[in-house]
């Protein structure tokens, strides 16, 4: 478990390192936020990119049996006062511990997003599948940092 926190944050400040001098160069917005609840893991760290209506980004988490590395793709409507609509399709690798086995796991669904100055929330719910769980259910909610 130790290692596996330990690759997490590594990965983290790598990703954190490369957005920095990224940011000068492209016109759009990085964040990082820490997202919690019912997923494939119950916490998450999450990278995004976001310019106009569109965002891509990296997220990485695990419970200790599992880690899910997955590609948020996101579109916002924007509905005013910081706040914005959007769809996510999330495609992921799920690596498993304990087999070990890497599978295929997808999120989709609706979320809403406030953003005020360097502040981002988001709370998101949807359709979640994966080999080894099923079909199924997933919400989660976070709190970010956007610079």
């Amino acid at each position: 478990m130790r290692k596996n926190i330990s690759a997490i944050i590594l990965a983290t400040a790598l990703v954190l390192a490369i957005s920095g001098t990224a940011a000068a160069k492209l016109p759009g917005q990085f964040s990082i936020s820490a997202n919690g609840g019912y997923m494939f893991t119950y916490g998450e760290l999450e990278l995004e990119y976001k310019e106009g209506v569109g965002a891509i980004g990296l997220n990485v988490g695990s419970d200790g049996l599992l880690l899910e590395i997955g590609v948020p793709i996101k579109y916002f409507v924007p509905i005013g006062k910081g706040f914005s609509f959007y769809v996510d399709v999330n495609p992921a690798a799920l690596v498993w511990f304990a087999g070990p086995s890497v599978e295929f796991g997808i999120k989709a669904g609706p979320g809403i997003e406030f953003r005020s100055g360097f502040f981002k929330a988001i709370v998101e719910g949807g359709y979640a599948y994966s080999a080894t769980r099923g079909h199924g259910f997933y919400a989660k909610g976070g709190l970010g940092i956007a610079f």
